[in-house]
């Protein structure tokens, strides 16, 4: 029988029996599709459907402790976990576990079982309660269940804080942006004296800037060169962090390089395609596509670290004036008349160090949660067969 990699001790140090062999159906006391229909706005219960809560009911149809799955369609196989009074709907299959059982430890068994693997039907995705009552799984005491579950909801903890921490240091940060090119946060000398009055230019008197470019038609194999050839920057290579992902997905052959254009370590370029307004202060010398923006020269004093968040809060403001939220289209015509707020040089530099300075926070935190996501699956998948 297989055993996983880690395993946990008693309290007395000694090693708890071996894992048992059989169905998920032989630790379910029952697995079902939910009924309830009722739906408002404003109910007292939440009625959940297949990813997360759908709406709200008058009264309740469930109670405790319970492990939802997606049915049917294309999150089939999604799980996550409820308790308490509440409503389920048709396209979600409710886990009940026969006492006792550690919920949190299933839970993550299952999360680290391919589901995905009883998902059939291509026109519909689907899932049933059948086939999870077949489904084979390897299962430990109850005690070492407990371990197990206590030590994961710790790490699921702490991931939960750092979430909780970017998201926090993100809003301030939008406030702070708000408030500083807005004007009602100010920045003083470095002998506490009032800088200048900010001026007020369009983009045109500010920059020269140029599409990028690439041979047509986009296809041509002739055109590609993963290998040795030179990254090759597309939208899809702009973080959303002022930063290039580390490596493009394409790089270019010297015959393209002939047809492209250019950039330096440290230019600044913008999406005006698929996601529009993605800032990049380019980290890399690189060939631009055509669905990019590049700043070649300003025609004033600039920080470009202020001009990169002084273009991403214009594009959010053109954000919210577009339907939906969503801006289709942008020319470098219409864009050379945006009108922006510019400031003493100094001045641009203390708000580009400011913000600067939480953004490295934002990454710092960032790069600490992908490790513990990182290292919580490596958990999992030695703790689990």
């Amino acid at each position: 029988m297989s055993v996983p990699v880690l395993r946990f001790k008693d309290d007395d140090g000694r090693e708890f029996p071996e894992w048992e062999n059989d169905s998920l159906g032989s630790y379910a006391e029952n697995i079902s599709s939910g009924k309830s229909n009722a739906r408002n706005e404003s109910g007292s219960y939440i009625l959940y459907g297949s990813t997360d809560a759908i709406g709200y009911a008058d009264d309740y149809d469930y109670q405790g402790e319970k492990i939802l799955i997606a049915r049917v369609g294309a999150n089939a196989g999604y799980l996550y976990r409820v308790d308490g009074d509440y409503c389920v709907s048709d396209n979600t299959l409710m886990l009940t576990l026969k006492k006792p059982n550690n919920y949190s430890f299933f839970f993550n068994l299952l999360t680290n079982t391919n589901l995905n693997k009883l998902v059939f039907g291509s026109g519909q995705p689907l899932i049933t309660g059948g086939h999870l009552k077949i489904l084979d799984v390897v299962i430990p005491s109850l005690p070492e269940q407990t371990k197990i579950a206590n030590f994961l909801t710790a790490v699921d903890e702490k991931i939960s804080q750092l979430t909780q921490k970017i998201e926090l240091l993100a809003q301030y940060k939008k406030g702070v942006m708000q408030q500083i090119f807005s004007q009602e946060l100010r920045f003083k000398d470095e002998d506490g004296r009032d800088f200048p009055e900010w001026e007020v230019k369009s983009l045109g008197e500010i920059a020269k800037f140029r599409r990028g470019s690439f041979p047509q038609p986009y296809g041509l194999e002739k055109w590609y060169d993963d290998i040795n050839g030179v990254p090759f920057i597309q939208v899809f290579d702009v973080n959303d962090n002022f930063r290039l992902k580390n490596k493009t997905k394409r790089k270019i052959s010297k015959e393209a390089q002939l047809q492209s254009v250019f950039v330096e370590t440290g230019s600044i370029l913008i999406t005006i395609q698929g996601s529009i307004g993605r800032i990049a202060i380019t980290q890399y010398p690189a060939y631009v596509d055509r669905t990019l923006l590049l700043f070649e020269s300003f025609k004033v004093d600039i920080n470009k670290y202020y001009f990169a968040y002084v273009l991403f809060l214009l594009f959010e403001i053109e954000k919210e004036k577009a339907p939906g939220g969503i801006i289709k289209t942008i020319t470098k015509e219409v864009l050379t008349d945006f009108e922006v707020f510019i400031c003493d040089y100094a001045e641009q530099t203390k708000i580009a160090n400011f913000l600067t300075a939480l953004d490295n926070k934002i990454t710092h935190n960032q790069t600490q949660l992908n490790a513990l996501k990182q290292y919580k699956q490596g958990l999992l998948q030695q703790m689990f067969v």
